[in-house]
C-alpha cells in the first residue's frame, strides 16, 4: 500500500503561503478553515503544519492557533510536543498557557506536575488556577492542604 501523500490545501503552498509564490500574508481566517477542514479529512499532520504556522505568525489569534495545534498533537499522539507548544507560550508569559499546560498534564495523569503549575498560576494571582488547584487536591483527598497557604 503506497503512504498516503501529505499535501497542502488548494491554493496553499507548503510553507502556508501561496503556491505562485506571491508574498502575500495569509489570511487567519482562511488558514483557521482550511486546518478545520484538513482535520475532518484526517489530516491531521497538514493541520498540525498550519497551525504551526498560524502560531510561528504571531497574529491576534496566536492564543487560538496554539490551542488547536495542541489539540491536533494530542489526537496525534504527540504529548510531548503538545506540552512543549504550553512550555514555550509559559516561558513567553501567557498564562492562558499555564491552565493549558496543567490541564494537560492532568489528562495524562501527571498530578504531581500539573498540581505545580496550578500552584504558580494561582501564585501569579490567577483565580481559575487557586480554584483548580484547591480542586485537584480535593480530589486526592488532600483537603486540609487545598486552602492554606493558597496565594489569594
Amino acid at each position: 500500500m503506497k503512504p498516503r501523500e501529505s499535501r497542502p490545501p488548494a491554493g496553499m503552498g507548503k510553507k502556508g503561503g501561496r503556491m505562485d509564490g506571491a508574498t502575500t500574508a495569509v489570511d487567519p481566517l482562511r488558514r483557521s478553515r482550511q486546518a478545520n477542514l484538513l482535520e475532518e479529512q484526517g489530516r491531521l499532520g497538514d493541520a498540525a503544519r498550519l497551525w504551526r504556522d498560524a502560531v510561528a505568525n504571531g497574529d491576534r489569534f496566536t492564543r487560538f492557533a496554539r490551542f488547536r495545534l495542541s489539540t491536533v498533537l494530542e489526537r496525534m499522539g504527540q504529548m510531548a510536543e503538545a506540552e512543549h507548544v504550553w512550555r514555550e507560550a509559559v516561558a513567553a508569559g501567557d498564562s492562558f498557557a499555564q491552565i493549558q499546560l496543567a490541564v494537560l498534564m492532568e489528562r495524562q495523569g501527571r498530578m504531581t506536575e500539573a498540581e505545580r503549575v496550578w500552584w504558580n498560576a494561582a501564585a501569579a494571582g490567577d483565580q481559575r488556577a487557586r480554584r483548580r488547584h484547591a480542586d485537584l487536591l480535593q480530589k486526592q483527598r488532600r483537603t486540609a492542604e487545598a486552602e492554606p497557604d493558597m496565594p489569594s
